[in-house]
């Protein structure tokens, strides 16, 4: 049986680390990254949301709602073209690596059966 951290591509630093070099400089795939990253947190989210009923588990819940409000902000830094520069966005993608490593301790609770499923 699959792990839900095995969810997380293997790639997923390497779109955080393009996402950083945005913030300094003009990276034409700046959006691929980014949408990358929506995308796997989209897909941890639904998945985690089957398996536990997410509206039951309040951290993670927590967790992903900061999540996607960076994200929302990073997105929109990128479609106005005012993220190269943007100390705001260095700052938001330290707080999303801070919540993700939240997020990924709360999996691993999950994967080892700690957290109850539905």
């Amino acid at each position: 049986m699959a792990t839900i951290k095995s969810l997380i591509p293997n790639d997923f630093s390497y779109h955080i680390s393009k996402l950083y070099n945005g913030t300094y400089t003009e990276y034409p795939l700046i959006e691929f990254n980014l949408e990358s990253v929506q995308n796997a947190c989209a897909t941890l989210k639904t998945e985690i949301d089957n398996q536990y009923g997410l509206s039951s588990l309040t951290g993670a819940s927590i967790v992903f709602d900061k999540i996607d409000y960076v994200l929302k902000k990073l997105e929109h830094w990128i479609k106005t073209k005012t993220i190269v520069g943007n100390l705001d966005a260095g700052v938001f993608l330290d707080a999303f690596k801070g919540y993700f490593d939240e997020l990924k301790q709360m999996i691993d609770e999950m994967d080892s059966g700690q957290v109850q499923k539905r």
